[in-house]
């Protein structure tokens, strides 16, 4: 889970760059991320404990169904640091794309979904082994 801080940095650091709403939405990426991340962790310590002390995302395998409460939650902080559709996550990354295509930089507005296929493709798999197993 630490890793995507390293994805989410980059992406914060873009919209500084880009400026104007681009400073906006990295503002809101960083809010909606540290909001996220907690939770992430949180959901994930409580498993450990629940599951005899191991934080081996493969041993945690099927918490929907030991713990509903931290299962939806891990579930759901993942599913958003992905950054599926109807999380503030998603709509901060709209909103840097809507700010590259504003200041007509293009690359920047293409990279942005490109690299949102790949962690969706590695982080998905993570998400659903955590909470259905």
């Amino acid at each position: 889970m630490a890793y995507h801080s390293i994805e989410h940095l980059g992406i914060i650091a873009l919209g500084f760059g880009l400026g104007g709403l681009g400073t906006f939405a990295a503002l809101f990426h960083t809010f909606n991320h540290s909001l996220c991340k907690t939770l992430s962790f949180f959901a994930a310590g409580r498993l450990g404990q629940i599951f005899g002390g191991s934080h081996d995302m493969e041993n945690m395998s099927g918490s929907l169904l030991i713990s509903p409460v931290w299962g939806i939650g891990i579930f759901c902080s993942l599913l958003a640091l992905i950054g599926i559709a109807p999380f503030a996550l998603f709509m901060s990354e709209f909103q840097l794309i809507k700010a590259a295509i504003d200041a007509h930089a293009m690359d920047c507005a293409f990279f942005i979904p490109y690299r949102c296929r790949y962690c969706l493709y590695g982080a998905l798999g993570h998400a659903i082994t955590a909470g259905v197993g």
